[in-house]
């Protein structure tokens, strides 16, 4: 399963509050249509093939969680806004 571009880890697909089957659905209420995917409002970190272009953002607070099926897409936002020189604070909560 892949969430906004990202793999969604199979341990955490199912079994948490937050599965991979909850996660297709919010995101068929949320676009308008599949290919709506590819937009870099949507998709930050890969949509339209790059993403968006996130220089100039305000300073950013992102928290992810252990068990987060969207953990690593949290972490790799996190790591794409520093790389364009955003200030940014990654906190991690235990699992």
């Amino acid at each position: 399963m892949r969430a906004a571009g990202h793999a969604v880890p199979p341990a955490l697909a199912d079994g948490y509050l937050l599965t991979a089957d909850m996660i297709q659905w919010f995101f068929s209420h949320y676009l308008d249509q599949e290919s709506s995917r590819d937009d870099w409002r949507f998709a930050p970190l890969d949509g339209g093939g790059t993403g968006a272009d996130v220089r100039g953002c305000c300073p950013a607070w992102i928290a992810v969680a252990g068990y987060d099926p969207l953990h690593d897409e949290g972490v790799a936002y996190a790591e794409k806004l520093r790389a364009a020189g955003v200030t940014v604070t990654l906190a991690t909560m235990p699992a």
